[in-house]
């Protein structure tokens, strides 16, 4: 008996690999559809490890078969279109942050940043001396 299963489950898993294969479809992204590990389908696919009928019924439910097809090679009776991979999902540009007044500056003037930045340290600096100039007493 041993030696029946071990030969049904290689017919098995062979029929699972083809399908999965001529679908385009990764053993991770099918392994992650059906919520088994990647290795535990390998293993179901080299005809290494026995499965559960909800297992069974959920690869024929993605391949679009029956799982008479899966268990002794018959077609099924009413095969749908296997499951193809998804496109992959391209993120999202980050949004763009708005233009801060140094940017615009800098655009404007069309110097470096450093130079911008040497120029406002300036302004800054002898706005102080002239307002440090009003408020002290005049020496007469």
């Amino acid at each position: 008996m041993a030696v029946v299963d071990k030969r049904l489950y290689k017919e098995v898993g062979t029929r699972v690999y083809n399908l999965r294969t001529k679908s385009g479809l990764s053993r991770q992204y099918l392994a992650d559809q059906m919520q088994i590990s990647a290795k535990f389908l390998y293993e179901i696919e080299n005809g290494r490890k026995g499965f559960t009928v909800q297992v069974l019924n959920n690869l024929a439910t993605i391949f679009g078969t029956s799982c008479d097809y899966l268990v002794r090679g018959e077609e099924a009776t009413k095969a749908a279109e296997p499951q193809k991979a998804p496109e992959p999902v391209k993120a999202p540009e980050p949004p763009k942050k708005p233009e801060s007044n140094l940017d615009k500056a800098l655009k404007l003037y069309n110097v470096e940043e450093q130079d911008m930045i040497a120029i406002i340290l300036r302004a800054v600096y002898s706005g102080r001396k002239r307002a440090e100039k009003k408020s002290s007493p005049e020496e007469e």
